[in-house]
């Protein structure tokens, strides 16, 4: 008697449940080419201050605004274009300014003017400005408006907010060091990071 009275209740739940939450959930949408995405193969999503969804493929950059997509892609001898169409890292800075990392440096966004312009950094033991023409493995932002970006030969690179360029990070113990590789990258709510790297 006991078994069936608990079949019976747990009968009931379910089928309250079910009635009662059948329509909570969106349903699920797939987004391909065939909705303008630049190309299947999405390596990093990123969603901004203005809840545009921005989607880095190994195509170009692919922003979505909930209807239809707007593609951003390098063309050859514009530097107010993506550096390179591979996106591997995407993130917002203080003045909400887009990030994007590429197979060639870092092209910044501003969507207020729909133009795009480089990072540069500093290397160590030096004071020329160059501009970050590498592979970059992420871009993260700190809890005062610092960013810090992964490379794949320069290391880590912290640029100060505010400030024009980054600055190279030597290995700890190793002030010599500048050609490592960033293969991650956290920064936790406390505003402490920590990264590993291969030589």
């Amino acid at each position: 008697m006991k078994i069936k009275i608990i079949h019976i209740v747990i009968f009931l739940f379910l089928f309250q449940s079910e009635k009662s939450y059948a329509f909570d959930y969106p349903p699920i949408t797939y987004l391909g080419i065939e909705q303008g995405l630049s190309n299947n193969s999405v390596r990093c999503i990123y969603q901004d201050h203005n809840n545009f969804m921005w989607f880095g493929t190994y195509d170009g950059l692919s922003r979505y605004d909930g209807y239809e997509f707007k593609v951003f892609r390098s063309k050859i001898n514009d530097s107010n274009s993506l550096p390179h169409n591979y996106i591997y890292a995407i993130n917002e800075d203080d003045h909400n300014n887009l990030w994007v990392g590429t197979g060639q440096g870092i092209g910044i966004y501003n969507s207020l003017t729909g133009s795009w312009r480089p990072a540069f950094y500093v290397p160590l033991h030096s004071q020329t400005k160059q501009k970050i023409s590498i592979n970059i493995t992420y871009i993260k932002k700190d809890n005062d408006g610092n960013m810090f970006i992964g490379t794949n030969g320069l290391g880590l690179i912290k640029q100060q907010k505010d400030k024009k360029a980054g600055l190279q990070v030597a290995l700890a113990g190793d002030e010599k060091n500048r050609s490592y590789n960033v293969e991650g990258l956290k920064i936790d709510a406390k505003n402490v990071f920590g990264f590993s790297f291969r030589e």
